[in-house]
């Protein structure tokens, strides 16, 4: 399936039973279509078919690439409910509250610096930490499915905010409408957005263009009363887009960029 399908929030004019066809094995004109939602290289959306619902999910892979996945409602129910991946945010019943993260890519939260320092050198990875409370692991002790380092910083001797510096050469908005879809579903939707996809960068290699050259800033941001934060930002870097996640527990000599 091209881009010409999936980039710029999936296109509108495709045909969601034809693509809902062939994974859920029902005619195109058997199928029923609701709860259909578009974000950052990613589409979700319901497809029912002879009493059965299916959560199906769309979303770009690579430059001229993408990828639709169907699921059975109930099996997605029973193996995990509202959490489970690839269901759309509004498709049942409000879920309860979605908790606040206790960490993130093998660290955790209060963790004191030992503790983080085996965890990133345990999993083959170089420690490198430095005399202003910080320190950078080479990789993620728990995979986040792409090349990914990670920055932490210490409040008091115990890690408080955690930031994953993604790689992602050449597929940019995918590696964003990626994470913007799993932290979507980990979450739920995002309490600020901004930035937006602007003319003449709605594929892969305009969209590059458009960060490095012209200053094209995207970013979501999740809140809790506890006072944690998620942030996804996309940004223009030295030669090349820079792709972050940061999560932080708020304290005082905390502030939302801190790292």
């Amino acid at each position: 399936m091209g881009l010409g399908l999936l980039a710029a929030g999936i296109a509108a004019c495709v045909s969601l039973p034809a693509v809902s066809s062939g994974q859920i094995g029902c005619a195109e004109d058997e199928i029923k279509i609701s709860h259909d939602e578009s974000g950052w290289g990613s589409r979700t959306w319901v497809a029912e078919c002879k009493g059965k619902r299916f959560f199906c999910t769309a979303v770009v892979t690579g430059k001229d690439s993408g990828q639709v996945n169907c699921r059975d409602a109930l099996a997605n129910t029973l193996e995990g409910g509202a959490e489970s991946f690839g269901r759309p945010p509004t498709v049942a019943p409000a879920p309860p509250r979605h908790a606040a993260p206790k960490g993130a890519a093998g660290f955790s939260f209060g963790s004191m610096l030992a503790a983080a320092s085996a965890a990133c050198t345990d999993a083959g990875y170089e420690w490198q930490a430095s005399a202003d409370g910080q320190a950078v692991c080479s990789g993620t002790p728990a995979s986040v499915g792409v090349d990914a380092s990670t920055t932490l910083r210490f409040c008091d001797g115990a890690v408080c905010a955690i930031a994953l510096s993604i790689a992602a050469p050449n597929a940019w908005m995918g590696a964003y409408g990626r994470f913007d879809r799993i932290l979507q579903n980990k979450y739920g939707r995002p309490v600020a957005s901004t930035g937006e996809l602007r003319e003449g960068c709605q594929n892969e290699i305009d969209f590059e263009a458009c960060v490095t050259n012209r200053g094209l800033k995207i970013a979501r941001e999740w809140q809790w009363d506890s006072g944690e934060r998620v942030l996804l930002k996309l940004g223009p870097g030295d030669g090349a887009p820079t792709l972050q996640v940061l999560y932080i527990r708020r304290r005082p000599s905390v502030a939302g960029d801190a790292l």
